[in-house]
């Protein structure tokens, strides 16, 4: 009976041991869970604020974009623009440059032209010194004719015992030439004048004709050689207050007897 006892004794000790173990290994277990629910926790709270980072960084990221893609639109816009400016001015290029190519060769015509005139002009400025050297050949031998012709009418008065008759001048009025104005190229004195018109002059050398100025009579012309619009004439100045200069805008007046 004691026997017995002692092997239940002894089997109930070694069951307690049993359990006391499993209840420690339980124990350690559940610690262990424990302390594996707090570090889960503990990544699970460093997760949700990795996500909330992240998702804040994704909502940046889409306003950025947006940002972006409204400046991309922006820039596709100014392109577009600055293409069509670009065009523009490529067009106003070209047709600078083919204006550039007209006006060079209308400049280089105008240059040739030029030199054909100054040419022309460089021998008509020849012509009026020739013309100036026997205009004064001329009136010089017009002078002492005069003075030749005043000593025998005097003679021949004095022969017949008469005085010299003095003729009165013929009257004579302005005739307008309308249409025709003069512009003086060249004056050289005592009156050498070529002058070129606005139009052809229909006149004969020895025409006598008057140049005005602001109603003023300026010049008493006589024509002595004429080339097209280009008039080369002897001048005899009325007013001693005016004179022929270069430039001058003259309106050409035929004086004619008054009837």
């Amino acid at each position: 009976m004691n026997k017995g006892v002692k092997i239940f004794s002894i089997l109930v000790f070694l069951l307690s041991l049993g359990a006391f173990y499993l209840a420690s290994q339980v124990v350690m277990e559940l610690a262990g869970k424990r302390e594996e629910v707090k570090n889960l926790t503990q990544k699970v709270s460093t997760l949700e604020m990795e996500k909330e980072n992240l998702t804040q960084q994704v909502n940046n990221l889409t306003q950025t974009k947006k940002r972006l893609e409204g400046e991309v639109a922006n820039l596709k816009t100014i392109k577009a623009r600055l293409e069509s400016k670009l065009n523009a001015e490529m067009r106003k290029t070209t047709r600078l440059t083919q204006e550039l190519s007209r006006v060079k060769k209308e400049k280089a015509s105008i240059e040739k032209k030029l030199k054909s005139i100054e040419g022309e002009f460089s021998i008509l400025k020849t012509r009026i010194n020739n013309l100036q050297k026997e205009r004064d050949k001329y009136r010089k031998l017009a002078e002492e004719e005069k003075k030749k012709r005043e000593r025998l009418e005097k003679e021949l008065a004095f022969l017949k015992g008469e005085k010299p008759k003095v003729g009165k001048e013929e009257k004579l009025v302005p005739q307008i030439e309308k249409g025709i104005v003069g512009k003086v190229l060249e004056f050289q004195s005592p009156g050498v004048v070529a002058m070129k018109f606005n139009s052809a002059v229909n006149l004969q050398p020895g025409t006598t004709l008057y140049a005005f100025r602001k109603g003023k009579v300026v010049g008493k012309l006589t024509v002595k050689e004429i080339y097209s619009t280009l008039l080369v004439v002897y001048t005899e100045v009325e007013s001693l207050d005016e004179k022929l200069k270069k430039d001058d805008i003259l309106r050409i007046t035929r004086w004619v007897p008054e009837k």
